[in-house]
């Protein structure tokens, strides 16, 4: 704990409430975020939205732009009806979208994120409105959109919790999902296609997951030392002195924080090892009690790491997909080898 703390590393729900902040240079456009998203929420909400794609219960993918789109008109309809909040998230993405969301650190594993878990139907919006505007021949207006779909996942950028990074993550990718979907049937500029380049590279996946992944560490070392705040069954047993525990959480959770320094690969290599570790100490009764937190809380690092990788392949793949459809309009054809695409990706 001691060597945790030298690197100015949180150890503590208040230490970590601490490291949460903004950088100074960024406007705080937080309540603006909360008064947009928290309008897409409620039965009202739900029952406008229940029959139509992406924010309600119809399944299956949107007509490309040129083809009829039956919930078109429902859609905007529905933009429309929130058009105050719509305005507010075009609002927060000029102003960058960065946030500091009100979490309660000192309820550990039990705290609920409903601001950060209510960006992602502000994204779902965005990624309608992407649609109609595709639909309608606004080119201009669907970057709009996806910038907002991209500023969702900012406001999220500084979040020290693992959920929150993974939050981030699903907002990325329904900006690369809608980019994909509209990239073939839309007329972008070439300033376009770049701006959305840009956006596609300013993810830095592996520095968020390390963020996320120390903020879980501090809220561990709070809830092994004290499991009675977990208000369940667990809680009230007489466990006895955790320092076993502890000394195993650490050392476990430890090594994936720092190879998150290197690369995906050795981070990904790193979480394998260490959750058969884990899974190996957790043999026989006597373990399974003696490491009885370091168990429960451990298994979700290793898909989280994997998450973040996907993430970041995608992000490139998204980087890619755009330089080739550059190249394509410069010269009439596809690229034949990937040297001719340099000059265009990052």
């Amino acid at each position: 704990l001691e060597a945790i703390s030298a690197k100015g590393e949180p150890i503590s729900p208040s230490e970590l409430g601490e490291r949460y902040a903004l950088p100074d240079d960024v406007v705080d456009t937080t309540d603006l975020w909360i008064r947009a998203c928290s309008q897409f929420a409620g039965p009202e909400y739900g029952a406008r939205t229940q029959s139509l794609p992406i924010v309600g219960q119809v399944e299956g993918d949107i007509p490309p732009p040129g083809r009829r789109w039956e919930h078109l008109e429902g859609v905007e309809e529905l933009l429309q009806t929130y058009e105050e909040a719509m305005g507010l998230l075009h609002e927060v993405t000029e102003l960058g979208g960065h946030a500091r969301f009100p979490h309660a650190f000192e309820e550990g594993f039990a705290m609920e994120l409903p601001h950060v878990q209510q960006l992602r139907s502000g994204a779902r919006m965005l990624k309608l409105e992407a649609h109609v505007r595709a639909h309608r021949g606004d080119p201009a207006g669907v970057v709009e959109s996806l910038k907002g779909i991209f500023a969702t996942s900012r406001a999220v950028k500084q979040d020290p919790l693992l959920i929150s990074q993974l939050v981030k993550i699903a907002l990325d990718g329904i900006a690369i999902g809608t980019l994909t979907e509209l990239l073939p049937h839309v007329e972008f500029t070439d300033e376009q296609l770049v701006e959305l380049q840009q956006l596609l590279r300013q993810p830095d996946y592996r520095a968020g997951m390390k963020e996320g992944l120390i903020g879980e560490r501090a809220v561990g070392i709070d809830t092994i030392e004290n499991p009675a705040g977990l208000g369940n069954e667990l809680g009230n047993l007489p466990l006895g002195p955790r320092n076993d525990d502890l000394a195993l959480y650490l050392d476990m959770i430890g090594q994936v924080i720092d190879s998150m320094d290197e690369s995906w690969v050795n981070a990904i290599k790193t979480s394998e090892r260490v959750d058969a570790e884990v899974q190996a100490k957790m043999q026989g009764p006597v373990n399974r009690v003696r490491f009885i937190m370091t168990g429960m809380m451990f298994p979700a690092l290793d898909a989280a790491v994997k998450a973040g990788a996907r993430a970041d392949a995608a992000s490139t793949l998204g980087d890619v997909m755009i330089a080739v459809e550059r190249y394509h309009r410069a010269n009439g054809s596809y690229p034949e080898k990937l040297d001719q695409l340099l000059s265009l990706i990052h």
